[in-house]
């Protein structure tokens, strides 16, 4: 029964250290995330603040949504098709005969 007890307190002990140690690290990050956000709070406050640069951001959103539909449109468009592909191996294989007959033709 002592022995019982003794092993309910030391995983007690050591749940409560833990915890305690898991408060310690989250206030400290807590600390160093608000010291950033203090650090950085002026200059985003000056930029939000403007009518212009919202005017502005939004320009360049659309423009940057613009600019990433032509290149998805673009990259469709060059991606070969097995369609494309099997054209392609056509052509060459016609171009092989072709150059093979030729070459029979001039040996007779």
């Amino acid at each position: 029964m002592q022995h019982q007890w003794e092993a309910s307190t030391t995983r007690r002990l050591q749940q409560n250290r833990a915890a305690c140690r898991l408060t310690e690290l989250t206030a400290t990050e807590e600390a160093k995330l608000e010291a950033r956000r203090q650090r950085y709070a002026p200059a985003f406050s000056i930029a939000i603040a403007t009518n212009s640069t919202l005017a502005a951001a939004a320009r360049l959103k659309t423009m940057l949504a613009d600019e990433e539909r032509l290149l998805l449109a673009e990259a469709a468009a060059t991606v070969e098709t097995s369609l494309d592909r099997q054209a392609k191996m056509r052509d060459r294989i016609k171009t092989l005969r072709e150059t093979r007959e030729s070459e029979r033709q001039q040996v007779v």
